[in-house]
């Protein structure tokens, strides 16, 4: 499927909660994130858990889905990351398959 069909598919279930254009802070596989929809773009933010770290490191982007590209990072450039697919993301966020927190 192409990114503009992925990010369609993230649109259509995030308009359809309610949350299109919110910032929603969960909690999944005992993993903190923000994530975010809205026409151009969605992300999965990981929030970084150690609160001693200095500002700028807060966290990392673990999926970003735009028109034209899509960033996943459990995809083959990152054989070790145990973070969900986008697959993964599409069925966690149609399904509420986590803590909103």
């Amino acid at each position: 499927m192409s990114p503009a069909g992925v990010l369609q598919e993230f649109i259509e279930i995030f308009e359809g909660k309610g949350w299109l254009n919110k910032h929603l802070r969960i909690k999944y596989q005992d993993k903190t994130y923000r994530v975010h929809c809205n026409e151009q773009l969605f992300f999965a933010y990981r929030i970084n858990e150690y609160s001693y770290l200095p500002p700028g490191a807060p966290g990392w982007f673990v999926c970003k889905v735009g028109q034209d590209y899509v960033f996943d990072e459990s995809g083959p450039s990152y054989p070790a990351s145990t973070e969900p697919s986008i697959q993964d993301w599409l069925t966690v966020i149609a399904n509420e398959d986590f803590e909103l927190i």
